[in-house]
């Protein structure tokens, strides 16, 4: 599910054969002992229509850790439906391995860069 969201992507940034994730690489990366990404799933009506995927970093100049949003997609049949905020808001709030909120120990805000050729997502 993931690569196909992927997948997509590449195909709306024109670069569908730069994509070098394959299911292993995924599940190594998201799945195994020691995740290096999380990834939170975006449902509208009972189904699977986005995902967003970060990681976790460290701010050296704060002086606290923080979560860097790396990929979020939301099919385009589902978008502006409230998708792709659940998913940001529940990153900003999901826990770490200590049990300890994001929001209190990232604090509350998430930033992102969104690129100009992407005119819905900049526009809302």
């Amino acid at each position: 599910m993931i690569l196909h969201f992927l997948q997509r992507m590449a195909e709306l940034d024109g670069r569908p054969r730069t994509l070098q994730s394959t299911p292993e690489t995924i599940r190594g990366a998201m799945f195994g002992d020691r995740p290096q990404v999380l990834v939170l799933l975006a449902e509208v009506d009972d189904g699977v229509v986005g995902f967003a995927s970060y990681f976790r970093t460290y701010s050296t100049f704060l002086g606290r850790p923080g979560i860097w949003l790396d990929d979020l997609y939301v099919e385009e049949a589902a978008r502006g439906r409230g998708a792709s905020g659940s998913r940001t808001s529940g990153a900003s709030s999901s826990t770490d391995d200590m049990g300890r909120s994001c929001a209190s120990t990232c604090g509350s805000a998430v930033s992102t860069w969104t690129p100009s050729r992407n005119s819905p997502a900049v526009d809302s």
